[in-house]
C-alpha cells in the first residue's frame, strides 16, 4: 500500500506541476529536465548497478520506463522545476541560480534518501550499513547529485538551443566523473568545446534577453509542492522511529532551518538581494 501511495502522489503531482508549467509558459523546461531525469537513471542503473557506489531499484513498483519507477522521474522534474521557479522569483542571476538549484535540490534528499533506502525503494550496492542511517548510502550519492544538476542547470542557462541541456548535463557530469577520478579528461574536453562554442553562439545572438516573468499565481504552488517530501520523510520518521538517530535528526533539523529561512525569503518576510 505504502508503494502504491508514493507511485499515485508522485503522479498527481506531476500532473499539477505540468499545469501550471503550461500555464506560465514554461513547459519546456519542465520537459526538458524529465527526459533528463530518465535519460540518466536509467544509465546510472544500466552502466553502475553492480559496481561500488552503484544502485538498483525494487522490483515491487507498478510503472516503470526502463529500469526505473516512474515516479522517481516525475519527482526528480518535481524538485528541480521548484527549484528553479523560487531561484527566479528571488532574482537571482544565472551563475547564482547554475549554484544555488543544485544545492537547493539535494538537501531534500538528505532527508528522502534514508527514509526510502530504509523501505527498500532503493539500494546502494557499497552499504555498509550499521551506526545510523546514513551509513546505508554512500557519501558520492549526495555529491553526484549536486553534479547533476548543476551540469543540466548549466547548460540550461548557457546554451542557445536548451534541448541539449538533456544530453550535455549528463556529459557534464560524467566528464567531471572522469576527469577527477581517473584523470582523464576527453569526455570533458568534448563537452568544453561544445560549451564554448554554444555560449558564444547564444552571447552574440541574445546579449540582451532579460528572464520571462513568471505567473507566479501559479508558480507558487510548484515550490510549496516541496513540503509533500517533508511529509513523507517526516511520517516516516516517527513510524520508524528515525528519531533515535541522532545523526539523522541533527541533518533534518539543519535542512528545515534553510528551508524556513528560503521559505520566508520566498514570501517576502525577509528580504535579501542575491
Amino acid at each position: 500500500m505504502d508503494i502504491l501511495a508514493v507511485e499515485v502522489v508522485g503522479i498527481l503531482l506531476y500532473f499539477i506541476v505540468f499545469y501550471i508549467a503550461y500555464k506560465i509558459k514554461k513547459l519546456d523546461f519542465l520537459v526538458y529536465v524529465t527526459v533528463f531525469a530518465i535519460l540518466f537513471e536509467n544509465l546510472n542503473v544500466l552502466l553502475f548497478a553492480d559496481v561500488t557506489s552503484g544502485y538498483f531499484y525494487s522490483n515491487e513498483f507498478l510503472i516503470y520506463i526502463f529500469r526505473t519507477p516512474l515516479f522517481i522521474f516525475l519527482d526528480w522534474a518535481i524538485l528541480i522545476f521548484g527549484a528553479y521557479l523560487l531561484s527566479l522569483k528571488l532574482k537571482m542571476s544565472k551563475i547564482s541560480r547554475v549554484f544555488f538549484i543544485p544545492l537547493f535540490v539535494t538537501i531534500v534528499d538528505f532527508v528522502i534518501e534514508g527514509v526510502s533506502v530504509n523501505l527498500g525503494y532503493w539500494t546502494w550496492s557499497a552499504a555498509v550499513g550499521g551506526g545510523n542511517i546514513f551509513s546505508f548510502i554512500p557519501p558520492s550519492n549526495f555529491a553526484g547529485w549536486i553534479g547533476v544538476v548543476f551540469g543540466f542547470i548549466l547548460c540550461y542557462e548557457y546554451l542557445d538551443r536548451k534541448w541539449l541541456s538533456m544530453f550535455l548535463g549528463y556529459v557534464v557530469f560524467i566528464g567531471v566523473a572522469v576527469f577527477f577520478v581517473f584523470t582523464l579528461g576527453i569526455v570533458f574536453l568534448i563537452f568544453l568545446i561544445c560549451f564554448v562554442y554554444s555560449y558564444h553562439y547564444n552571447k552574440i545572438l541574445k546579449k540582451n534577453k532579460k528572464d520571462f516573468r513568471v505567473n507566479y499565481f501559479y508558480a507558487n504552488w510548484v515550490v510549496y509542492m516541496r513540503g509533500f517530501f517533508y511529509l513523507y520523510a517526516l511520517y516516516y520518521f516517527f513510524v520508524y522511529r528515525h528519531y533515535l538517530d541522532l545523526v539523522y535528526d541533527l541533518v533534518l533539523i539543519g535542512v528545515l532551518v534553510v528551508e524556513v529561512y528560503f521559505f520566508l525569503r520566498f514570501k517576502g518576510i525577509l528580504k535579501k538581494k542575491i
